[in-house]
C-alpha cells in the first residue's frame, strides 16, 4: 500500500538521498505522457521506492494529479508531494 505525504504535514526530514529522474524514467514519463501541460514543471526524484515531487502548478487539481500519476508507477511505494500551488 502506498503512503502519501503532503510536504506541509511532513515532519520527517530524514529521507534517503534522492536521485533526480531523467526523462526516460517511468515516473517522469508518467508526468509527461498526459495532456496536462501544467505538469511540465513538476520534477520527480526517487530513492528506495519513495518518490518526491517538486515544482509549481496553478491548481490543487494538478498537484493531486501529479501525485496520483506517480503513485501508479511500478516500484513507487510512497509519494511525498512538495509541489507548490500558485498562479505565477
Amino acid at each position: 500500500m502506498s503512503r502519501i505525504t503532503n510536504h506541509s504535514l511532513d515532519k520527517t526530514r530524514h529521507l534517503p538521498m534522492p536521485k533526480l529522474l531523467t526523462s526516460d524514467c517511468p515516473a517522469t514519463l508518467a508526468l509527461r505522457q498526459g495532456s496536462y501541460a501544467g505538469l511540465a514543471k513538476v520534477t520527480c526524484e526517487v530513492s528506495e521506492g519513495m518518490a518526491i515531487l517538486h515544482g509549481k502548478v496553478s491548481t490543487f487539481y494538478l498537484k493531486q494529479l501529479a501525485q496520483e500519476l506517480v503513485k501508479k508507477v511500478e516500484g513507487v511505494e510512497a509519494v511525498v508531494n512538495r509541489v507548490d500551488v500558485g498562479y505565477r
